[in-house]
């Protein structure tokens, strides 16, 4: 209780300094080349564990236009793309909260960069939208009483967004479960960072079968994407019995990615009767979990694991990792 107590005094303090100092005029924005993706994925990973509590699919789906790297201020991208977040979170009992990001405009540098937090929460009603973004409002009094925060969240996020170039807005039905999308710009130059290592075209993953099977849409649409640029070729499943009428029938795959938590048996029930059709390490299973289900150790039948919300990185690693591992063992079977 005092650690929730004095974290949350120091978001007030926080937020009031900040506010006062744009207020002043005296925010300095930094401008220094940093990784997009990494800042968002760093943004997701602190939502992670509250968005886990509720159940909640937390995705992060960019566009491949993107300039990998841009000049700017990384902190202060985060911090807009963190307040979005935790709102998101806060006011969605079920479902998904996605960050998409895409070009706003195909004009030259600076780039117009467009975020999009989208959710599936309650929604705000077309009477309180115009409230959100002033200072010290939230969208009723029962709002703080409820879910607490100090109403200067949005606020600070326009003027930072703002400062950067761009502007905040918001779209919502009103409607309960169909949520509410917050939208922000900013304009950013590219920038010459060294390219990370997984947006490199590597020969291993060319052409190669990816089996995936996630119960949530825009986690199979983020896989999807990923492997796709890759140069693999995704198949993707959405239920489990389709997967195991695939391995029977003998569909070529070479690896297969498998959300842990399915609705009708779980990844590890899955991989097992998967693994009684098909060996190991010919079809080298992949396997996703969320946060929240923490699992003390890997299921022997998996070669690697993925935590949730995806990031592309360890992805990339756990694909390359067991693509290398079976073309090792096949080449120990030929000699």
């Amino acid at each position: 209780t005092i650690r929730a107590s004095s974290e949350s005094l120091l978001r007030i303090i926080n937020d009031i300094l900040d506010f006062s100092k744009i207020e002043a005029g005296k925010l300095e924005l930094e401008e220094q080349p940093f990784d997009l993706r990494q800042c968002a994925e760093s943004a997701l990973e602190l939502l992670a564990p509250f968005a886990a509590q509720k159940n909640l699919a937390l995705v992060l789906l960019m566009e491949a236009a993107i300039p990998p790297s841009i000049v700017g201020d990384v902190t202060r991208v985060r911090q807009i793309l963190v307040n979005l977040l935790s709102n998101a979170v806060k006011f969605t009992p079920q479902g998904e909260v996605v960050i998409e990001v895409t070009r706003y405009s195909d004009e030259a540098e600076p780039h117009e960069l467009q975020f999009a937090v989208r959710d599936t929460g309650i929604g705000i009603s077309e009477e309180s939208r115009h409230r959100l973004f002033q200072s010290f409002s939230q969208v009723d009094a029962s709002t703080t009483r409820k879910y607490g925060g100090t109403g200067l969240g949005l606020a600070i996020s326009k003027r930072l967004a703002e400062l950067m170039g761009g502007r905040i807005w918001v779209e919502s039905d009103g409607l309960s479960g169909k949520g509410t999308t917050f939208f922000f710009t900013i304009r950013a130059k590219s920038a010459n960072f060294p390219l990370p290592v997984y947006l490199a075209d590597n020969v291993v993953l060319r052409g190669k079968r990816v089996l995936i099977m996630d119960d949530n849409a825009t986690n199979r649409r983020l896989l999807t994407q990923q492997s796709q640029a890759w140069g693999m070729v995704p198949v993707v499943a959405t239920s489990a019995l389709a997967v195991l009428e695939w391995i029977k029938r003998g569909d070529r795959f070479d690896l297969a990615v498998l959300d842990r938590e399915l609705p009708e048996m779980d990844g590890e029930t899955l991989a097992a009767a998967i693994q009684s059709y098909r060996d190991a390490s010919m079809l080298p299973l992949i396997m996703l979990t969320s946060l929240g289900g923490r699992v003390s150790s890997m299921p022997s039948t998996f070669s690697a694991m993925v935590t949730k919300p995806i990031k592309v990185s360890p992805l990339y690693n756990a694909v390359i990792g067991v693509l290398a591992q079976q073309s090792a063992r096949s080449k120990s079977h030929h000699n």
